[in-house]
């Protein structure tokens, strides 16, 4: 099976798990359901920086060596993470 549609399948059943979750527990508690279901968006939305930052440091650490290959002029022994090292108190 090739993974375009293997793919598609795998979406369709997401989708129809989180129907039948939502049958099942939505409808049962609609409240509850909605307060839980705020919750973890909540929790994804808050996320989506530190996703962002994870991202952009990979992307430094990956074209680091472009870059330094690239200078006419020797380099520091800095890896190009400088800026995504987490700041110390």
């Amino acid at each position: 099976m090739d993974k375009y549609y293997q793919s598609c399948l795998n979406d369709i059943k997401f989708h129809t798990d989180k129907i039948q979750e939502i049958i099942k527990d939505g409808l049962s508690n609609p409240e509850e359901y909605y307060k839980q279901s705020r919750e973890q968006w909540k929790f994804i939305y808050n996320m989506i920086p530190f996703m962002y930052f994870a991202q952009f440091c990979e992307s430094q650490r990956e074209g680091s060596a472009t870059v330094e290959n690239l200078q006419d002029t020797p380099h520091s022994n800095s890896t190009g993470l400088d800026n995504c090292a987490p700041a110390t108190p």
